[in-house]
C-alpha cells in the first residue's frame, strides 16, 4: 500500500508543477496583454489626462469643438483644441472653473506701442514664440506661465533669444511692457 501511494506521489509531484506553472504563465500573459491593451487605449485617448468634469466644463464653454489632447498637473487640467485653424489651450482650476485661454499670436498682433518698445530696446534679440493669454474675468485664479505665477488679466507674454540668453517678456493689451523671465534651456 505505502509503495502505490509513494508512486502515485512521485508521479503526481510533477503534475502538480506543470499544471501550477501553466495557470501562472496563463495569468502573467493575460494580464501583460490587459495591460497592453490599456496603454493602447490611453495613448488613442485624448481625455486621459484631465478629468472628466473639466472635460465637460469644456463642452459647456466651447462648444462642441473636438478635443486633441488634455493635460494635468498638480495646480489645473489644461484642454489644448483648435478652434478656426488656430490651436488654443484652455485652462482650469481644481473647481474645474476655467481660468483662461492661450494661443500663439504674430509679432504684429501686440499693440503697435509695444512692437516699438521691443523693436528699440532689444534690437538685437531673436523673436520667438508670443502667446496671448485670455483671462477669463469671472475666475480670480491666475496662471502659472515660464514657472512663474502672474495676475489674473489679459496679456501677451513674447520669447526673445539672443546667444544663449532667453528672455520673456510680458505686454498688457494697452501695450506696456515689461520683463518677465529668463527661461532656462
Amino acid at each position: 500500500m505505502k509503495k502505490i501511494f509513494l508512486i502515485s506521489a512521485v508521479f503526481a509531484w510533477p503534475l502538480y508543477h506543470v499544471w501550477g506553472q501553466g495557470t501562472d504563465q496563463l495569468d502573467t500573459k493575460l494580464i501583460k496583454k490587459e495591460k497592453h491593451e490599456l496603454k493602447r487605449e490611453k495613448a488613442n485617448s485624448v481625455y486621459d489626462g484631465a478629468g472628466e468634469l473639466t472635460l465637460s466644463q469644456f463642452n459647456i464653454d466651447f462648444g462642441n469643438i473636438p478635443i486633441i489632447r488634455s493635460e494635468t498637473d498638480p495646480a489645473y487640467d489644461k484642454v489644448i483644441f483648435n478652434k478656426d485653424g488656430k490651436l488654443y489651450a484652455a485652462y482650469y482650476d481644481l473647481d474645474t472653473r476655467l481660468i483662461g485661454t492661450t494661443t500663439e499670436v504674430s509679432f504684429a498682433d501686440l499693440p503697435i506701442n509695444a512692437q516699438q518698445y521691443i523693436n528699440e530696446k532689444y534690437p538685437d534679440y531673436k523673436k520667438g514664440p508670443i502667446l496671448l493669454f485670455d483671462d477669463n474675468e469671472f475666475n480670480p485664479n491666475g496662471l502659472i506661465l515660464y514657472d512663474r505665477a502672474f495676475g489674473d488679466e489679459d496679456n501677451y507674454f513674447i520669447e526673445l533669444r539672443k546667444g544663449n540668453e532667453n528672455i520673456v517678456l510680458e505686454s498688457s493689451m494697452d501695450g506696456e511692457v515689461s520683463y518677465f523671465t529668463t527661461v532656462r534651456n
